[in-house]
């Protein structure tokens, strides 16, 4: 800008004094990722005019309300509850077992080894015990 002369509208100078006209990048680097540049500076490091994106605060955009412009937001409906005897109705864990059976009448073996399966019902806390059938070695059926 030279000095001494009127500022009027569409009326500008360049400053014959301004030797540095390189323009600054618009990102900077933080650990290895890319950021932009929160310091705006005009070219050759001048400060920028009130027209650059330098006056474009953050605090700018709360006084925006976007409603205004595109309406309101539909909220989404919630999800409808569901009760938990519905949510874990005819679901259930399976666990198989087994434990050892002492056996006093036979001279050949101490005990048997017997094997359950544990059914629980989530829906109601329920527990169910079965053993399933198996063959006994010399029992016909």
């Amino acid at each position: 800008m030279a000095w001494g002369l009127p500022k009027l509208p569409g009326l500008t100078f360049t400053d014959p004094t301004k030797t540095k006209h390189h323009i600054r990048g618009s990102l900077r680097y933080y650990q290895g990722y890319r950021f932009p540049d929160t310091i705006v500076r005009a070219p050759g490091g001048g400060d920028t005019d009130v027209d650059s994106n330098a006056f474009a605060l953050p605090e700018d955009s709360v006084n925006y309300d976007p409603s205004l412009t595109y309406g309101r937001v539909k909220q989404a409906a919630l999800p409808a509850v569901v009760p938990h005897w519905v949510h874990y109705d005819k679901r259930c864990l399976n666990f198989t077992a087994f434990f050892k059976q002492p056996v006093y009448e036979s001279p050949d073996e101490n005990y048997r080894v017997r094997i359950v399966n544990i059914v629980y019902f989530l829906e109601d806390d329920t527990l169910t015990v079965m053993e399933p059938r198996t063959k006994v070695p010399g029992v016909a059926d």
